[in-house]
């Protein structure tokens, strides 16, 4: 947590309004929420883990993580992007884990309203041209086989 310092003094200049990190532009609460979990695992041990990849298959996860995370999904999906801007690794696994687990449990229809994503807006031209297209290259992907 080598930059915490750094960040709260960012912070503190900004007189808690946003602030600007790598080109990006964190809310207060987002950005008071990555404090203070930098905060709670301040004096914990390095991962053994060879790879963030490792962390992120492990199921392990803490109680105070899983209150901690326990929040509205664009709040986590606005935590996950600070943890990456600010290269907070353990935020990151923690909140990777998390939004993973959520859309899995969601379902097709509620990932579409989630995304807004419209099931066929295509015309049947388009259509037709893809299938064509799909085609072209399942041909060619077989044919080298």
């Amino acid at each position: 947590m080598g930059g915490l310092i750094d960040l709260i003094t960012v912070y503190r200049r900004s007189n808690g309004k946003r602030v600007n990190v790598l080109s990006a532009t964190i809310d207060d609460k987002t950005f008071m929420k990555a404090i203070d979990f930098c905060k709670h695992h301040m004096d914990d041990e390095p991962s053994t883990k060879k790879t963030v990849f490792d962390d992120i298959t492990s199921p392990e996860m803490s109680p105070w993580d899983k209150q901690f995370i326990s929040i509205e999904l664009q709040d986590l999906l606005d935590l996950a992007d600070v943890a990456d801007r600010l290269d907070i690794k353990k935020l990151m696994v923690v909140t990777s884990k998390e939004v993973s687990h959520r859309f899995s449990n969601m379902s097709k229809a509620e990932k579409k309203k989630y995304f807004n994503i419209i099931d066929d807006d295509f015309t049947e031209y388009q259509k037709h041209m893809i299938r064509l297209e799909n085609d072209y290259h399942r041909y060619n992907w077989e044919s080298l086989y």
